[in-house]
């Protein structure tokens, strides 16, 4: 799972890093040029959660965890509910709730105990 994330970081990292540059020289319009550097700042989170998780570190548990449910809440968020949902839609939240539930299932892996200092 570590690294499935450490590569997600990494591949967001780049599409957003370059997306924000683009913005910066093609239109830098304030509120689209927060919104990529969000998601910018969101990658390097991803990926330093993933790093963490490969070392067993239990804040990237916390952190993994938090950043797993909340892309749970914004897929379903992004669902037009009332039209119904597609299997395009319904198959990427099955898989983060597939990932949230392994993190809550490992869990005892990543207790301060569980790694050397």
């Amino acid at each position: 799972m570590a690294i499935l994330i450490i590569l997600g970081g990494v591949i967001l990292t780049l599409i957003f890093g370059l997306a924000l540059l683009a913005v910066l020289v093609v239109a830098p319009a304030p509120i689209l040029l927060a919104a990529v550097g969000i998601a910018f700042i969101l990658s390097l989170v991803l990926l330093l959660a993933g790093v963490g998780l490969w070392k067993l570190r239990p804040w990237a548990w916390w952190l993994a965890v938090i950043v797993v449910f909340l892309e749970l809440v914004f897929q379903a968020l992004a669902v037009d509910w009332r039209a119904g949902i597609t299997f395009a839609q319904l198959l990427p939240m099955i898989i983060v709730g597939i990932l949230f539930v392994y993190l809550l299932a490992v869990r005892s892996s990543f207790r301060s105990s569980a790694y050397p200092r």
